[in-house]
């Protein structure tokens, strides 16, 4: 029974996609499109009791290609060159259509609905060099470590509040297909699902409030967890918090991991800008006194202002473990190109 409702929902947003599709007027097609990349070229330093290394390397090369027709189909290409094996080279492919700027539907691999403060900020746009902790750990123990999964996800937008429907495989290392003729060599479902809501009212300039819910796929990897986020910038001063909770379900027992960060920032001139986060991460929140600290500073350096495109990063993180003493400094920059 839940095979034939989950059939019947697809053959329903598949009938609604192809009947909006061919219900337009006939017309020339119109394609517009772009190539573009980044280059973020990474420096670090690490010293602590057993470790002192300093080191060179490239955080990510990659390569995007994005292509419009009509206004209303999109695609979007993305590839990273540092992987070691082609699987792990192509992060996004993805089709987009938009019925109006209201409602729109995409397909493929890509980033969905989930945490803020994962892939759905742009490696680009990443407020320190790294990204919050407890978003990194909630993307390797949900779909993966890049973010992103196969899947398709309905958006629609009423006023200034945006809801998006991710149903999805469960994890961005299988590409599912069930062919005619043939027979699956496991059993699988793809049962995952998240839902996220945004609200960024027009009224208060540089306010965003948000959050999620999801549940994993107990064919892959069972789990559930949830987020709520909000971010505040309106210039020069930039404030976000997140809370980041996630349930991971192994025959052994559920274990519930639980992060949040704050983030600070100050733009002092419209090239520089100093910025500042706390975060907490409890892996095991049954387990008393093991959470984790972190304390990262930073400064910014935009030659173009506003503008992600030429950017020098530099940090440091102090971390601290509750009931362990931890002696790992970090410090590193990274030189980012956008073109």
């Amino acid at each position: 029974m839940k095979f034939v409702t989950r059939f019947s929902i697809i053959l329903f947003v598949l009938g609604f996609l192809s009947s909006g599709m061919l219900a337009g007027e006939e017309k020339e097609m119109e394609i517009k499109q772009k190539v573009g990349g980044t280059v973020q070229s990474w420096v670090s330093y690490q010293q602590g009791d057993s470790v002192n290394s300093v080191g060179f390397g490239l955080r990510r090369v990659r390569v995007r290609y994005y292509a419009t027709i009509n206004t209303k189909f999109k695609a979007f290409v993305q590839a990273d060159l540092t992987s070691n094996s082609l699987a792990g080279k192509l992060l996004d492919a993805r089709i987009e259509y938009h019925f109006s700027p209201q409602f729109n539907i995409r397909a493929g691999r890509f980033v969905g609905a989930g945490v803020r403060s994962g892939g759905l900020t742009s490696h680009t746009a990443i407020d320190i060099i790294e990204r919050a902790y407890s978003a990194i750990r909630w993307g390797s123990g949900t779909i993966g470590g890049d973010y992103r999964d196969f899947g398709v996800q309905a958006e629609a937008k009423a006023g200034d509040a945006t809801a998006r429907l991710f149903l999805h495989n469960g994890n961005g290392g299988l590409n599912v297909l069930n062919r005619a003729g043939g027979t699956a060599t496991t059993e699988f479902t793809s049962k995952a699902v998240t839902a996220m809501g945004v609200l960024a009212p027009k009224s208060i300039k540089g306010l965003e409030v948000g959050g999620h819910y999801g549940m994993g796929n107990d064919d892959v990897k069972d789990w559930s967890s949830f987020s709520g986020y909000a971010y505040f910038e309106p210039g020069p001063i930039r404030l976000k918090a997140e809370v980041i909770g996630l349930t991971s379900k192994p025959e052994t027992g559920d274990v519930t991991s639980m992060g949040y960060y704050i983030f600070g920032g100050y733009q002092v001139t419209p090239n520089v800008e100093l910025v500042g986060r706390f975060e907490t991460y409890d892996p095991d929140t049954d387990v008393d006194e093991n959470a984790i600290n972190f304390i990262t500073l930073g400064v910014v350096f935009k030659e173009f202002s506003g503008k992600v495109n030429h950017k020098l990063t530099g940090a440091v993180v102090l971390p601290s473990e509750q009931g362990t003493s931890v002696d790992n400094t970090t410090a590193y920059a990274m030189w980012q190109l956008v073109f």
